[in-house]
């Protein structure tokens, strides 16, 4: 259920987003609405696959999935942050 809504919040991005290429309208607007509310569906499609590829017998408390895995997040977290930096200003 997670999953599959997750799938249509990414096609309501896709959809969404054709509006977005001419000037401030009303289907502008509209785009951009569906657009800001369908946003987390990326992260959530993201976590319900990774989810889904441990094996269910393996016990694995979200403590120690944050504290493996925060370094990397922290990392890649930074670079997009000066690559955007470098690009944007």
């Amino acid at each position: 259920m997670v999953k599959s809504s997750a799938i249509f919040g990414v096609l309501l991005i896709h959809a969404s987003a054709g509006c977005l290429s001419g000037p401030v309208s009303a289907p502008w607007l509209s785009g951009l609405f569906w657009n800001a509310l369908a946003r987390p569906a990326v992260p959530l499609f993201l976590m319900a696959s990774g989810a889904l590829l441990l094996p269910p017998e393996r016990e694995l408390p979200i403590k120690r999935l944050y504290t493996r895995s925060m370094a990397r997040l922290l990392a890649a977290l930074f670079f997009w942050a000066a690559c955007y930096k470098l690009c944007y200003t």
